[in-house]
């Protein structure tokens, strides 16, 4: 009975060791993810001259979460979706024009996902697993 418990103890702490270093992979990967995704971000200019430079330096990314950060924009949260997407330009109450949108987060996005996948892949083959 007592190779039972010491054969299961064994297991149990090489599974947690492997545990523990695939949880500091996803840790470290995740974060690079959002300082990725930031950094990609900052470099977009929007067309308005007046925010561009502001827009672009208000980019930041918060953990939310275990595992889990945020990406958004610090003090232009509303604009982002409409420089993203197309809208109606409104002006004493008659459609002026509509202004075509500007998207800059989603290829962004897409680009982030690959880098994270990429990362996490390599943090795993460097621990070996």
């Amino acid at each position: 009975m007592a190779r039972k418990s010491s054969l299961y103890d064994e297991v149990m702490d090489v599974v947690g060791e492997i545990s523990d270093k695939a949880n500091g992979a996803m840790n470290f990967s995740t974060k690079d993810a959002a300082i990725f995704a930031v950094w990609h971000l900052k470099k977009f200019k929007p067309t308005n001259s007046r925010l561009s430079a502001s827009y672009a330096k208000s980019w930041t990314y918060k953990q939310t979460g275990f595992q889990k950060f945020t990406v958004h924009n610090k003090k232009y949260p509303s604009l982002v979706h409409l420089i993203e997407k197309p809208h109606d330009v409104i002006s004493h109450g008659k459609k002026v024009r509509r202004s075509r949108g500007n998207p800059h987060v989603k290829p962004v996005e897409d680009e982030t996902k690959f880098h994270f996948e990429r990362t996490l892949n390599e943090q795993l083959d460097k621990l070996g697993l």
